[in-house]
């Protein structure tokens, strides 16, 4: 009798340790899973066409076109990050311009961008103007390379 208390008493302890094991690995699995992917997802590396977004809903509705988001960052020539930069978008001919200003980061973007040519005009006191066009793809994602505001040039007219 027990014999079979034992060999009961081993099976249950062999058991544990299996259940043990597989959780431990469950664990890791885990663990680098949510730890891995959520800095790939925040932070695109290129520029131009990354895969379209996925639509959570299924197909898109017949008529409409998938919408982008444009990434940037405004930098001074030194590469020091801009911030209050006036970053303009200009998608076609028939919608009005869309405006942001630039994070303490220097950062900016623009969601649920329709496709097609656009352009970008990007101002800040002190610094000249730059203008960027390209063109967006329907639920493109579109890092721009960091753009780089020079110092304005002045312009002093003496009169004699």
């Amino acid at each position: 009798m027990n014999s079979a208390k034992n060999d009961t008493c081993d099976e249950a302890l062999g058991a544990a340790r299996r259940f043990s094991i597989l959780n431990i690995g469950s664990f890791v699995a885990l663990a680098i899973l949510l730890c891995g992917l959520p800095s790939l997802a925040q932070s695109p590396q290129s520029h131009g066409s990354q895969a379209p977004a996925e639509s959570g809903g299924g197909e898109q509705p017949p008529g409409q076109q998938l919408t982008g988001t444009i990434y940037g960052t405004v930098v001074d020539q030194t590469g020091d990050m801009v911030a209050g930069a006036r970053v303009t978008l200009t998608v076609g001919s028939q919608s009005p311009p869309r405006e942001v200003l630039s994070g303490e980061d220097g950062q900016f973007s623009f969601d649920n961008v329709a496709p097609g040519p656009f352009q970008l005009t990007i101002t800040s006191e002190g610094l000249a103007q730059q203008t960027l066009s390209e063109v967006l793809r329907p639920g493109e994602v579109d890092v721009l390379p960091q753009v780089a505001l020079h110092v304005a040039a002045v312009v002093t007219e003496v009169q004699a």
